[in-house]
């Protein structure tokens, strides 16, 4: 009967509470019929635990009602349900060839909600191994290992380290999945922009004297007129602008840099698995239901 306050003790540190933040308390499950256990969880809580759902029954509606939702046959009212990942997992890898000791990063703590999407970035220059694992196993009856990816081959166009974009899910159903790998290169590309200036025409405007005219004024303006056609007779005709085009200039921007994106393949082993073949036909069977 001890042990029966180890899980309530664990529950609160995880959920960073203490006794006095719960309002109250719901037991379920046939272990709650116990008198000694519901005695424990009283004096653990300091109040008196409810029975507001049937004990026997409530965890297989909940768990019908959860896969109804998730199917795609069923129609039912919609529920917002949080889910957290009950697990810790993360991934595992060397550095190099040189260096045989394993590098680890969790990528997906516990109580991470779900679904989940993570992304890594790594710096290789051929084929690596990557591995999923379950961490904190000790007081679970769960293997470590879950799954190992190959990424590659892949081919830098440079001759260096690639630079490697892995993208890791975590699905609506609890499996933790290495989805793709994707290569990414710098290239710089220059782009010429040219511009061409143009000399603008200008307009001829002509002034208009609004003053009245007399004779003395025709008679300047006949004097002008007969001094115009005397020039023109001797040569020295009115000369007319030409407009000279100009060069055209070329600037050339400063080279950009360009990111190329390239899909690397993904080899994937589960350990504990079902085979390719019985996975289809649950699948099949699931959707005939």
């Amino acid at each position: 009967l001890e042990r029966v306050k180890g899980p309530l003790e664990k529950a609160l540190v995880e959920a960073g509470l203490t006794t006095e933040d719960v309002h109250f308390v719901e037991v379920v499950g046939s272990g709650s019929r116990v008198p000694a256990v519901m005695k424990i969880i009283t004096e653990f809580f300091g109040k008196e635990p409810r029975r507001t759902m049937n004990a026997s029954e409530c965890v297989a509606r909940g768990c019908a009602l959860q896969c109804a939702i998730l199917s795609p046959t069923f129609k039912v009212r919609e529920f917002q349900v949080n889910e957290g990942f009950p697990f810790s997992v993360a991934l595992s890898w060397k550095p190099d060839a040189q260096n045989n000791e394993p590098q680890q990063t969790v990528v997906f703590p516990k109580g991470n909600p779900i679904p989940s999407i993570k992304a890594l970035t790594f710096y290789r220059s051929t084929t690596f191994p990557v591995d999923v694992l379950n961490v904190d196993t000790d007081d679970m009856q769960i293997t470590q290992k879950i799954s190992t990816y190959t990424i590659g081959p892949f081919q830098p166009s440079k001759g260096e380290k690639a630079k490697l974009k892995v993208k890791v899910r975590l699905n609506i159903h609890g499996i933790v999945s290495l989805e793709s790998a994707m290569m990414l290169e710098e290239e710089e590309v220059e782009v010429p922009v040219s511009a061409t200036s143009e000399v603008p025409k200008d307009a001829t405007k002509m002034d208009t004297d609004d003053a009245p005219r007399d004779d003395d004024n025709m008679q300047e303006s006949k004097g002008a007129s007969d001094t115009a056609e005397g020039a023109a007779e001797n040569g020295a005709g009115d000369s007319e602008e030409k407009t000279v085009p100009m060069d055209t200039d070329t600037k050339v921007e400063p080279s950009k840099k360009k990111v190329k994106k390239t899909n690397v393949p993904v080899a994937e082993t589960v350990y504990g698995a079902m085979a390719a073949d019985e996975l289809a036909k649950a699948v099949e069977k699931e959707y005939e239901m």
